[in-house]
């Protein structure tokens, strides 16, 4: 298989999650890609086609998994004559403050990009974001939450793709949009 030289350069090294969903949306490991395509449009088509709901089957997905780990203690009690053994189960203290902190940046991250909008002096960045946010609630009030998350996970698995591909040819047409903008309305 060809190497593309436009894309970003694969870590080296440790595979950090990151590196992972980098290497995902950026079609670096094409089966695994095409992979996850494929289950989301199979699991949306099936749940569209039958009429069920997210939160039904997930519903019955934590029921089952109740009830097969309650079986399957009551059945080791039974046995073994003692209680099952957890503590391979627990999360270190040191992983409990690295996924707190993790949640910390990112929302110190979204609460940073929100003054950035909020306070930009380019009008252009914030008409984008309020239209943004428009078009979604306007899709949010005519799709359901399964449909948003398979547009979301199709869009984020060939946007990036296609983005990094064609990057000169989509800058030049965002400059000659916005130089045309600017002529229509100076104040952008």
């Amino acid at each position: 298989m060809p190497v593309d030289d436009t894309l970003p350069p694969i870590a080296v090294g440790v595979q950090t999650p990151h590196a992972a969903v980098m290497d995902l949306l950026f079609w670096r490991s094409m089966y695994l890609s095409i992979l996850v395509l494929l289950v989301a449009t199979a699991t949306w088509v099936t749940l569209q086609l039958y009429h069920y709901y997210v939160v039904e089957v997930v519903s019955w997905v934590a029921m089952l998994l109740v009830t097969l780990i309650f079986v399957w203690g009551n059945i080791h009690r039974l046995l073994k004559n003692g209680d099952p053994d957890f503590s391979g189960m627990e999360i270190s203290e040191a992983r409990a403050e690295g996924m707190a902190r993790g949640i910390r940046e990112w929302i110190d991250e979204g609460i940073r990009w929100l003054f950035r909008v909020g306070v930009e002096r380019e009008w252009s960045v914030f008409g984008a974001t309020v239209a943004a946010l428009g078009l979604l609630s306007w899709i949010a009030t005519h799709f359901d939450l399964l449909t948003l998350v398979y547009m979301g996970v199709v869009l984020g698995m060939t946007v990036p793709a296609i983005y990094v591909k064609h990057e000169e040819k989509i800058i030049e047409l965002w400059n000659a949009i916005y130089l045309q903008g600017l002529s229509a309305c100076p104040c952008i």
